[in-house]
């Protein structure tokens, strides 16, 4: 019995120490990262499948996960010192520098709003004016979304035809103007400023004239 015993131990014995050289061979094998270090490539690795980034090659893919992690370790940090009022989190622009961001965001890129036909414009009965307007609840204050390609001209034209819709339903209303006459006033001005500050599209710009218009309208009926 004995020697079957002894078999038997050094049979185990030997299988022990061929997982133990296996398992020495894979750790010397596997890359020399820190823990931290190679956390950072886990997360980016499942970053890139969330948001579905990926590289023409392993060289842009390191200058990108160089820039993802410093942007990863900044928002960490500004998050750990919790002297703000809100946080930050890591997004899709995670692996961009500022000037890439920005470059991303600027310059034409086309029309992206879907041209509406105007509206056919009917006369309300405006004689009860409240004091004040909460444009929330008219639907005039959208939330906030990424504009995509969009630059800023296509932002406000989108904003001024909100505004048009709302005087196609006569329900043009600032806050502290009780009378046509000073809509009239602020709509001008606000035309004027548009005109100096923005390019806005030449059918937006129709569109608003109309809106002029109509409220000039309004005013001589009231006269």
């Amino acid at each position: 019995m004995t020697p079957t015993w002894c078999g038997r131990s050094a049979t185990c014995l030997v299988l022990f120490v061929a997982l133990a050289i296996c398992a020495c061979s894979y750790a010397s094998s596997r890359p020399l990262l820190g823990d931290v270090e190679y956390s950072m490539v886990e997360r980016h690795e499942q970053w890139m499948v969330q948001f579905g980034r990926g590289y023409t090659d392993a060289a842009e893919k390191e200058k990108h996960f160089n820039v993802f992690k410093e942007n990863v370790k900044r928002i960490e940090e500004f998050n750990k010192a919790g002297n703000q009022l809100y946080i930050l989190s890591v997004n899709e622009f995670a692996d961009l520098t500022n000037e890439e961001f920005v470059a991303s965001r600027n310059g034409y890129k086309g029309l992206c709003l879907e041209t509406k036909a105007p509206s056919s414009f009917k006369y309300e009965n405006v004689t009860a004016v409240p004091s004040t307007m909460d444009w929330r609840k008219k639907g005039a204050v959208t939330p906030v979304k990424d504009q995509g390609q969009c630059d800023i001209k296509e932002a406000y034209n989108e904003i001024y035809e909100k505004w048009l819709e709302e005087v196609d339903k006569n329900i043009l209303l600032f806050k502290e103007v009780t009378n046509l006459q000073q809509q009239l006033d602020v709509v001008e001005k606000e035309l004027q400023s548009v005109q100096k500050t923005h390019k806005i599209s030449e059918d937006t710009l129709k569109q608003l004239n109309r809106g002029k218009s109509k409220l000039d309208d309004i005013l001589k009926m009231e006269k």
